[in-house]
């Protein structure tokens, strides 16, 4: 009989790698700014969602994020989103390009 061992997640995996702000300022914890979006080192987005959850201990609680929620230290709880990023300007003229040729044909 097989025996089944658990699912056991990994801290660095749930930090976001090299974060650039994105969006406005929406507050401060401590001193630090908090963005509304900010971008990652490979140019996907994220959303503020709130603090990340602690464990009775204080330490991040990483068995109570989602599969898209990141942590950026100290605490703060990005989720990922599908806006266009920074990092890819081309990316809503393509869309508005293929929204146009859809609608009226090509150029």
């Amino acid at each position: 009989m097989l025996s089944r061992q658990p699912h056991i997640r990994c801290l660095p995996y749930f930090i976001l790698d090299e974060p650039e702000p994105a969006g406005r300022c929406i507050g401060y914890l401590g001193d630090a700014p908090i963005s509304e979006y900010v971008t990652d080192y490979f140019g996907r987005s994220y959303v503020y969602v709130g603090m990340a959850p602690r464990t009775w201990a204080g330490d991040l609680d990483i068995e109570a994020l989602a599969n898209d929620e990141f942590v950026l230290p100290p605490s703060l709880l990005y989720r990922r989103c599908k806006i266009a990023s920074a990092r890819t300007p081309g990316l809503i003229a393509r869309a508005r390009r293929a929204l146009h040729d859809r609608a009226l044909g090509p150029r």
